[in-house]
């Protein structure tokens, strides 16, 4: 049998502001086309723990339908006691986010053997609206969130 663990959460695409002009709305949609061309380039299976396509929900790329200004792509799965294997995951995670354009992620990690849910967040500190991912580094993150500390010390969480 086993623990089950959910894992769920979101990720806030950054805006591409081209010079402030309001008028060239698919210039300012194209962080947003170009994370939906990242997760729909995931795989569709994937060694445990598994990131894959199929967890991931991006909105459609064009405003209304479920996009006003920021792009929000949603995510979840369950494992069976994905904790043991955490590291893991947050390590595949982090390289899809290293490849992302993004402001902020959070993730929620629930097991039936823990009373809490568990949480990580991620800050990119790279804001500029006119950069793309090239100084999308764990240098420029900030990992935080609300999580026991022998998570932290287990997993060598920064």
């Amino acid at each position: 049998m086993g623990w089950q663990s959910f894992v769920y959460g979101r990720i806030i695409g950054k805006r591409y502001n081209y010079g402030g002009n309001i008028h060239l709305d698919n210039d300012r949609l194209l962080f947003h086309r170009l994370n939906k061309m990242i997760i729909d380039e995931l795989p569709t299976e994937d060694e445990y723990p598994q990131i894959t396509k199929l967890m991931f929900n991006t909105p459609t790329v064009k405003f209304g339908d479920g996009l006003y200004k920021d792009q929000v792509i949603t995510f979840g799965a369950s494992y069976k006691e994905v904790y043991d294997d955490w590291k893991d995951w947050l390590i595949k995670f982090e390289n899809l986010l290293s490849k992302l354009y993004w402001n902020n992620a959070i993730v929620y990690l629930e097991t039936e053997n823990w009373d809490e849910t568990q949480i990580f967040t991620w800050k990119n500190n790279n804001t500029s609206p006119f950069t793309g991912n090239e100084n999308n580094t764990k240098d420029n993150w900030e990992l935080g969130g609300h999580y026991p500390d022998f998570i932290k010390n287990d997993f060598k969480l920064r």
